[in-house]
């Protein structure tokens, strides 16, 4: 399913959706320097863990956020289930990290790891924003500290965390804050 830009009645708006060209991305996860981290492989849980981590964007927000981001992302995941609330999407992806593989990842001291998932951006009827998972996120992009702008040329990269720029200083010049979320734009 393809989510598509609309105005709806109860006063969000649907995907603010790509502009200008460029993609938006969220890290879900960051493998830090000199780290050996384990990452599952299977799809069903990194889809889980883009939607806990987003997720992150909309709680905060109210309720009634948080049950639209719940059928956006029971949607625009292809979950085999219907999300509904924040308790039952931590106990699936409990449930499916236990029979899960994982994979692992070993990052030198001059690098930093970090799975990324391609987003929407929504915005609630008080003007924040949240963002939803729309991809199933990617294998970890290993890359220098100070060449992670060369692998999100001309993306916002969101960080749902707000800790991106403790472990990568050098992305600190390149942040923006719209509405309380922190991403970054490589041009």
């Amino acid at each position: 399913m393809t989510l598509r830009p609309r105005r709806r009645p109860d006063g969000f708006d649907a995907s603010l959706g790509p502009r200008g060209g460029y993609d938006d991305v969220a890290v879900i996860k960051i493998l830090p320097p000199g780290s050996t981290k384990k990452v599952f492989a299977d799809s069903t849980v990194r889809k889980l863990e883009s939607a806990q981590q987003t997720m992150r964007t909309s709680t905060s927000i109210g309720s009634s956020v948080t049950a639209e981001f719940m059928s956006t992302v029971t949607a625009s995941l292809s979950l085999d289930f219907t999300l509904e609330t924040e308790n039952q999407l931590t106990r699936e992806l409990e449930q499916e990290k236990r029979y899960g593989e994982e994979d692992e990842y070993t990052i030198g001291k001059d690098e930093i790891g970090l799975v990324t998932c391609q987003v929407n951006v929504y915005r609630a009827r008080n003007g924040d924003y949240w963002l939803a998972p729309k991809s199933i996120p990617s294998t970890p992009i290993i890359c220098k500290l100070d060449s992670i702008h060369q692998h999100f040329r001309g993306d916002r990269l969101w960080d749902p965390s707000g800790s991106l720029d403790n472990h990568a200083p050098a992305v600190k010049s390149k942040e923006k804050t719209s509405r309380g979320m922190e991403y970054y734009r490589f041009y």
